[in-house]
């Protein structure tokens, strides 16, 4: 990170508690507040703080979990993002991985490479960057980069608990909407009429498992494939500052493309920008601290 992106003094990332729901919940209703995934309501956030209370006191990451850290600035809460451990051991996690099959013939001179999407469950295993959302006086370059600065130092911690991969799912364009041009293109194709008016998320493992040549595809949907939407473009190129990457895996429900790193990549060089950056052990305690107990 550069020095204009170093966490302030006084920042504290620490594992949520159950008295963090409210604080959370009018965090997430201001009106400029930066919310990268959808929550449903306090019932939702409710349940989510309820698992990773829970969570916490795993010694082992034996199933999916999901881990949730908030920011405390001045004692007040300002950021929160949480960690989904092994997601797919539970219930399956579906996405198309972008590729490629050559079709040759020597005798009529003809080579061609024809891009193609195959539906599988590649990401099984990894863990999740989610619920990632900041108050509306936030800063990617400062509170976000605390954020990530938790998450780093926990991963460095707890290597036992996680997957050998980081992801994070980012929504296609007009992926907020309840059928995005890329469902409606290529997925619900494949859906029976009598069950269209059933949610996407519940229609996905209805997809065939063979591949599916992009040349079939109207122009429109294939112009989106790998896309996020305007409002997430610059949360994309700050995971990409901090060393998540497109990498050709693809979100089913709208075509929004899937950030990845291997956490034996991500961690050393979070470590060493931040050594560069003159945050040594001490100087990077008078900045930041990180609190998981």
């Amino acid at each position: 990170m550069s020095n204009n992106t170093r966490p302030l003094t006084g920042l504290v990332v620490r594992a949520v508690q159950q008295r963090d729901v409210a604080a959370i919940a009018a965090l997430l209703e201001q009106p400029k507040a930066f919310v990268s995934d959808h929550w449903e309501g306090n019932s939702s956030l409710e349940e989510h703080v309820k698992n990773s209370v829970l969570a916490f006191s795993l010694s082992e990451g034996e199933s999916e979990a999901l881990f949730l850290f908030v920011l405390e600035e001045a004692g007040e809460v300002t950021g929160v993002v949480g960690l989904s451990t092994l997601i797919g051991t539970t219930q399956p996690r579906y996405h198309f991985r972008a590729g490629k099959r050559v079709h040759q013939s020597h005798a009529l001179s003809v080579y061609r490479d024809i891009d193609l999407l195959l539906l599988g469950n590649d990401c099984t295993g990894s863990t999740e960057l989610c619920l990632f959302a900041m108050g509306q006086k936030g800063r990617l370059a400062v509170q976000g980069a605390a954020l990530m600065q938790g998450v780093f130092e926990f991963a460095r911690l707890n290597p036992n608990l996680l997957g050998q991969r980081l992801i994070a799912e980012l929504p296609g364009v007009n992926g907020n909407s309840s059928k995005s041009e890329f469902w409606l293109g290529l997925g619900d194709r494949f859906i029976p009429k009598e069950l269209k008016h059933e949610p996407v998320g519940m229609l996905i493992e209805l997809l065939p498992r063979t591949p599916i040549y992009l040349p079939f595809l109207s122009p429109e949907v294939r112009s989106v494939i790998g896309l996020v939407s305007c409002e997430q473009s610059g949360f994309r190129s700050f995971l990409e500052s901090n060393g998540l990457y497109f990498q050709g895996t693809i979100r089913p429900e709208d075509g929004g493309g899937v950030l990845e790193a291997l956490w034996r990549q991500v961690i050393p060089k979070f470590d060493s920008e931040r050594n560069l950056n003159g945050q040594s052990e001490a100087n990077s305690q008078a900045n930041f601290k990180f609190e998981c107990s």
